[in-house]
């Protein structure tokens, strides 16, 4: 293999592509270790926007993953902290971030492709989906490994970055809400029987 074959642009997306999944899979693997209520309680005593900034990471590099452990526990852990409206924008705001860098590397992958040969290689149900539709973009997102499906398909297909955004902007803010209301509702839960 020549030097031009191995710093080609294709391999260095490749390249990137696994480094990016193998941050995303141990960043969740590292989760499993991670005791939620001792998470809780040091974001609670931590003072400004340091929760935020350790947790809104690590929330988007969960969701990058078909990870065992939900990116929404996160979530609750930076609404308790933050309460409803301000942990709700950090959890729509980390979804975005994970959602945006999913469409981002398949729409740039899918550029070095035939697209013609990557749809074909899919499942004909897949891809009967009417992908580029708002409504698809929206309410898919609302069903298990939805998100993903969303994400990679419209990067595949070519959907553009403005329609992608605000229909994932509007599709992920209902989820949003409610792990923010669950969250709350927990801690004046807890907080009520102390």
């Amino acid at each position: 293999m020549d030097g031009a074959t191995a710093s080609s642009p294709g391999r260095r997306g490749s390249r990137a592509l696994l480094a990016l999944l193998a941050f995303a899979a141990v960043a969740g693997l590292a989760w499993v270790w991670v005791d939620v209520s001792r998470l809780v309680a040091w974001a609670q005593s931590q003072r400004g926007p340091i929760p935020a900034l350790l947790l809104v990471p690590l929330q988007t590099a969960i969701s990058l993953t078909l990870s065992p452990i939900p990116s929404d526990v996160v979530g609750l852990a930076l609404c308790v902290v933050y309460g409803f409206w301000t942990g709700s924008a950090l959890v729509w705001l980390a979804w975005m971030l994970g959602a945006w860098i999913e469409y981002v590397v398949v729409r740039r992958v899918s550029r070095r492709l035939d697209p013609a040969v990557a749809m074909e290689r899919l499942p004909h149900w897949l891809r009967r989906f009417p992908v580029e539709h708002p409504i698809f973009l929206i309410c898919a997102r609302w069903f298990p490994l939805g998100p993903h499906l969303v994400n990679g398909l419209s990067g595949l297909r070519g959907v553009p970055l403005w329609r992608y955004t605000w229909t994932a902007a509007v599709g992920i803010a209902p989820v949003a809400l409610l792990v923010a209301a669950v969250a709350t509702g927990l801690a004046e839960g807890l907080s009520a029987e102390r």
